[in-house]
């Protein structure tokens, strides 16, 4: 299962990356975090598991 970066405060993925693991996944959030906290900004980012087929119905939706 491939996971991805969710953006809790903008509700939006929070970057295209995918990772092998929540724990991977968690890791790097949590780098985020800390780099905006350094300055003064809050960003809260959740690990999601991202389902392929999720995004091609958002794409299909979005079409004319």
């Amino acid at each position: 299962m491939a996971w991805r970066l969710y953006d809790v405060q903008n509700a939006a993925w929070y970057t295209d990356t995918l990772y092998e693991s929540r724990d991977a996944c968690m890791q790097v959030a949590h780098g985020y975090m800390q780099e905006a906290h350094a300055v003064d900004e809050v960003l809260e980012l959740l690990a999601e598991p991202f389902d392929p087929s999720d995004l091609e119905e958002t794409l299909m939706e979005e079409e004319p």
